[in-house]
């Protein structure tokens, strides 16, 4: 890897405090940039025109990226460039120009409360403490809203029994603290000693037969498992559960604000798309229900 690219990642890693996953996506796009430099005989980093540039972005579009991924492209790029230019390395920013691709309007997979009512594991019976963790992630993701990266993360240092909230951090190692119900507390304890009893010890309220962190495929699919039975939704991830509360929360009448906290959205404007599929509910039950439609 160049030097460049190496001293930007560490920047962003030690200065920015970015989230492990943030920057492996930053990392992986600097690398394909760097590739398609070195595979078409271009110049180095610190040596490349706006020109090159759009050419790498064309190229990848042509083998099918997605908007959303040529933007981050382009913002990882601007980002490398704007820092290499601040710090005198180059003399301007050669990706300053690009301009970022349009991306279509669409709004966020969420399942139906009446369906999740019905595939929503209990928390109660289990002999094995494997499926009984199954359970509890699925229900603490929907019920807190939380990315699967920050259930991942989460200790049981960071559970206070008595106020009933968890500390989680979000991006950017921002901490937000989220209520939670009793029964939900009560869960996350009796995994921990379920899992003792089978001589699995760890400080991670999720893990691995080995008392490590699950890792995110995990994840994926024992929520995939449980939406599999749904329908309605296309997407069956995680982040559908993570649209679902923030949808429902809103049908259900809390302000956006309440919202923006629960899910650590730094801007409003990230939450205010649940305010879309608000409305789009509103005219489907005004449809079904109204006299005359």
């Amino acid at each position: 890897m160049q030097q460049e690219v190496l001293q930007y990642l560490d920047f962003l890693k030690y200065e920015k405090r970015l989230s492990v996953n943030t920057l492996k996506a930053y990392q992986r796009d600097l690398l394909d940039f760097q590739e398609f430099l070195e595979n078409n005989d271009l110049p180095a980093v610190r040596n490349v025109n706006t020109r090159q540039i759009r050419r790498f972005v064309l190229d990848g579009m042509s083998n099918g990226w997605e908007p959303k991924t040529t933007n981050r492209k382009i913002s990882a790029l601007k980002g490398m460039f704007s820092y290499l230019a601040e710090r005198e390395m180059i003399s301007t920013n050669p990706a300053s120009a690009v301009q970022s691709v349009k991306v279509p309007h669409r709004l966020p997979s969420y399942v139906q409360e009446s369906e999740l009512d019905i595939v929503m594991p209990r928390l109660e019976g289990y002999d094995d403490w494997t499926d009984f963790q199954e359970a509890l992630l699925f229900v603490l993701l929907y019920e807190t809203g939380m990315r699967r990266a920050e259930l991942i993360a989460l200790t049981y240092d960071r559970l206070d029994q008595r106020a009933l909230t968890l500390r989680v951090l979000g991006k950017r190692n921002k901490e937000r603290i989220i209520p939670v119900r009793k029964e939900i507390m009560k869960a996350c304890i009796s995994l921990k000693v379920l899992r003792q009893e089978d001589g699995v010890e760890s400080n991670h309220v999720f893990t691995l037969s080995n008392g490590k962190a699950l890792y995110p495929k995990k994840v994926y699919t024992a929520v995939n498992r449980v939406l599999k039975a749904i329908s309605s939704t296309e997407r069956k991830s995680p982040h559908v559960l993570r649209h679902s509360i923030a949808t429902h929360l809103l049908n259900r009448g809390v302000d956006i604000q309440t919202i923006q906290s629960l899910l650590g959205h730094a801007s409003l404007a990230s939450t205010q798309i649940y305010t879309h599929q608000s409305i789009e509910h509103l005219k489907s039950s005004h449809k079904a229900a109204h006299p005359r439609s």
